[in-house]
């Protein structure tokens, strides 16, 4: 394919592309969008990369091959509109997915940091914590002392008595210490 005059000007690309920017980002975020203001997306002190192309590729068409970042800064016409649209929307996924996965990242690390401590807490904390196997085992003696005397027999329906039981056992470290 040919390019006429006037459209090879229109995709002239500059002289020198190893000033054109290929991708701009920030160790927290791989990606920052051209169109973005600033200072609403990053505080004082925080690294900016910029990385630059080292040769700028053309398609088969002799057209310049852009990534999708210099894409977006540089394909500002209409016509790419729903192009420039679909990239910005992949490239805004993988910044949530890449900001998910970092904050992933940090509550395991935080959560093998803070590991040596709760196991110590646990050991302390022993004596004082409700073993469920245990309780369980002591609320199904008392249900059965309970349902054996007949009292609930003559003043409560089967199935109330159920309701009763589970309330019973959800309750039974409350209730027993109340009495």
């Amino acid at each position: 394919m040919h390019i006429s005059s006037r459209n090879r000007k229109y995709y002239q690309m500059p002289c020198n592309t190893q000033l054109l920017p290929k991708n701009v980002y920030t160790e927290d975020t791989p990606f920052l969008h051209p169109d973005d203001v600033i200072n609403q997306n990053l505080k004082e002190g925080t690294k900016v990369f910029v990385e630059l192309y080292d040769k700028l590729d053309f398609d088969e068409f002799g057209f310049p091959v852009l990534s999708k970042w210099a894409f977006l800064a540089y394909r500002r016409d209409e016509k790419y509109r729903e192009e420039r649209e679909i990239f910005s929307e992949e490239l805004c996924d993988a910044v949530e997915k890449f900001q998910l996965e970092k904050t992933e990242q940090s509550l395991k690390l935080k959560a093998e940091i803070e590991r040596p401590k709760l196991e110590r807490m646990k050991m302390i904390m022993a004596e004082q914590m409700v073993d469920e196997n245990m309780i369980e085992k002591i609320m199904r003696e008392a249900w059965a002392l309970i349902k054996s005397s007949g009292a609930l027999d003559g003043l409560v329906p089967d199935e109330e008595q159920i309701e009763i039981r589970n309330f019973f056992a959800k309750n039974y470290v409350e209730i027993t210490e109340m009495y």
